[in-house]
């Protein structure tokens, strides 16, 4: 097959122009993401969900290991959840991001201090845990929580016993 001049001479210009612009978008993209991912944090580091329409999704759903069904479903629900966390003076830190064209990947450590019931000293407990976020429309449509529950109730003080 023979080439044209005119078209060997674009093909490098185009190609390059191509692989440009995807990398333009792509870093669009994550700066986007980026963005989301750091008011989402905001939410759960402060309980304060001011602005929280424009982030996440109007069926937005929260989904806890092991079984994954939504725990928490909407923005209404979301609000009463940021809420809940933040009477045991939660923080939450992000470890490891990684962004994809419609999922974000994080890896986290959360804090939390627990008040004695009786009035003694408060009790600090920590968990690790991994996150799945899906985006729809520009915003998060779901996050897919896991940790280890086992030692967090361990920490609180609960112990497993055999049935």
């Amino acid at each position: 097959m023979k080439t044209s001049p005119l078209f060997a001479a674009l093909c490098p210009g185009l190609a390059g122009a191509l692989l440009l612009g995807g990398a333009a978008c792509r870093s669009a993209r994550i700066d986007q993401h980026q963005a989301l991912l750091k008011q989402y944090e905001v939410y759960w580091n402060t309980g304060n969900t001011g602005g929280v329409e424009a982030v996440l999704h109007p069926d937005y759903e929260l989904r806890y290991a092991p079984e994954f069904k939504p725990s928490v479903k909407g923005i209404a629900a979301f609000r009463e959840e940021m809420v809940r966390m933040h009477a045991l003076s939660f923080a939450l830190a992000m470890d490891e991001v990684v962004y994809s064209p419609s999922t974000i990947t994080l890896r986290w450590t959360c804090r939390a201090t627990l008040p004695d019931p009786t009035g003694g000293a408060a009790k600090l407990v920590q968990a690790k845990g991994l996150s799945l976020i899906h985006l729809k429309n520009g915003k998060i449509a779901d996050e897919w929580i896991a940790y280890d529950r086992k030692d967090w109730m361990e920490q609180l003080g609960f112990e497993l016993k055999p049935k």
